[in-house]
C-alpha cells in the first residue's frame, strides 16, 4: 500500500507559524502549540522534524515581515485614530516609539517567546518607525530560537503532548518574569544615575510613609 506523503501536516504546521504574527492568530491560538504538534508528529515518523522546524523558521519569519509591513503601510495615524478604543492613547504611542528607538530589536528577539508581545510586536515595529533592516537580524534569530525549541520539544516527547504543552506554558511565564525583571532593574538604574531623577524620587518617597523603607535602603 502506497504511504501517502505528509503534505497536510508540513501545510498545517507552515500556515499557523505564518499567521502567529502575519495576522495577529497569536492572539487567539498560540502557534507553538501547533509546532509543538508538529515536532510530536515528525517524533512519530510521519515527518522530517529537520524540515519542520525549517518549514516554521521561515513561515514565521515570513510572518514577522508582513506584519512589520502592515504596520508601516497602516502608519502612526492609524493608531492615533483607533488606538483609544483599546486604551492605547497617543501619549502611551510615544512611549513605545521612544522604547522601539532604543531597545526594538530585544523586544522582537525576547518577545517571540512570550504570546501576546510575538503577535504584536512587529507590528509596533513597522508604525513605530524601526526600519526593517534594524529588524530583520533579531527576527531570524527569535524565530529560527523559537522554531527550533518548540519543535524539538514535541519530537522528543511526542508521548506526553500534554504535559509538555503545561511545560512550555510554565517556562514562558518564568522567562517573561525574569526578563521583565532585569529590564526594571536596568530601567531603574539608568533613571537613578541622573541625579535631578534620584532628588525627586527621594522626595516622593518621602511623602509616603510606606515607602520610607524603601528610601533608607
Amino acid at each position: 500500500m502506497t504511504r501517502r506523503p505528509p503534505i497536510p501536516g508540513y501545510l498545517l504546521v507552515t500556515l499557523f507559524a505564518f499567521l502567529e504574527t502575519g495576522a495577529f492568530v497569536g492572539l487567539l491560538v498560540p502557534g507553538e502549540t501547533v509546532v509543538i504538534l508538529g515536532g510530536a508528529v515528525a517524533g512519530q515518523g510521519e515527518t522530517s522534524v529537520i524540515l519542520t522546524i525549517a518549514l516554521v523558521w521561515a513561515a514565521a519569519f515570513a510572518g514577522d515581515t508582513v506584519s512589520f509591513f502592515i504596520g508601516r503601510k497602516l502608519g502612526r495615524g492609524f493608531v492615533i485614530e483607533h488606538g483609544p478604543r483599546f486604551r492605547v492613547t497617543p501619549e502611551r504611542f510615544e512611549q513605545v516609539e521612544a522604547y522601539f528607538a532604543k531597545y526594538g530589536g530585544a523586544t522582537i528577539l525576547i518577545g517571540r517567546f512570550i504570546g501576546i508581545v510575538r503577535a504584536l510586536a512587529p507590528f509596533v515595529a513597522g508604525t513605530s518607525g524601526m526600519r526593517y533592516r534594524a529588524m530583520v537580524p533579531y527576527s531570524i534569530l527569535g524565530t529560527g530560537l523559537w522554531a527550533g525549541t518548540f519543535t524539538v520539544l514535541g519530537f522528543v516527547a511526542s508521548r506526553s503532548l500534554n504535559a509538555v504543552v503545561e511545560a512550555s506554558e510554565t517556562a514562558s511565564f518564568w522567562f517573561a518574569v525574569v526578563v521583565g525583571t532585569i529590564v526594571a532593574i536596568f530601567l531603574a538604574v539608568r533613571f537613578l544615575r541622573v541625579a535631578e531623577n534620584r532628588v525627586r524620587a527621594v522626595e516622593g518617597m518621602e511623602r509616603r510613609p510606606a515607602l520610607l523603607p524603601l528610601l533608607v535602603f
